[in-house]
C-alpha cells in the first residue's frame, strides 16, 4: 500500500486539478458535475482545503460560516497537523 503524506496528497491534488481543469474546458454544467466513481465533487466546492492541521481546519470553519462551501483534504489518517493529546501526562483531559 502507498504512503501518503502531505507532498504526495499535494502534488496528486495538484496533478489531478490540472486534469480536471483540461478534461473539463468544453464540458457543459451537466457533464462536468457528474462522478461516476462516487466520490467527492470537488467540482462544487467553493474552496478546498489542503491540510486538517490546526489552521485548516480553522480555515474551514471560517468559510463555511461565511457561506462557502469547502472540502478539507487531509493525507494522514487523523486530523490536527502537529497536535497530539499525550495521554500520560497528568493532568491532561
Amino acid at each position: 500500500m502507498a504512503e501518503f503524506n502531505s507532498r504526495t496528497v499535494i502534488g496528486g491534488t495538484a496533478a489531478a486539478m490540472g486534469g480536471l481543469a483540461l478534461g473539463l474546458g468544453g464540458c457543459s454544467d451537466q457533464e462536468s458535475s457528474s462522478s461516476p466513481s462516487g466520490g467527492i465533487r470537488i467540482d462544487k466546492a467553493d474552496v478546498i482545503v489542503i491540510g486538517a492541521g490546526l489552521s485548516g481546519l480553522n480555515a474551514a470553519l471560517l468559510l463555511e460560516e461565511l457561506g462557502h462551501s469547502v472540502i478539507l483534504m487531509e493525507g494522514k489518517d487523523r486530523v490536527g497537523g502537529r497536535l497530539y493529546t499525550m495521554g500520560e501526562v497528568p493532568g491532561t483531559p
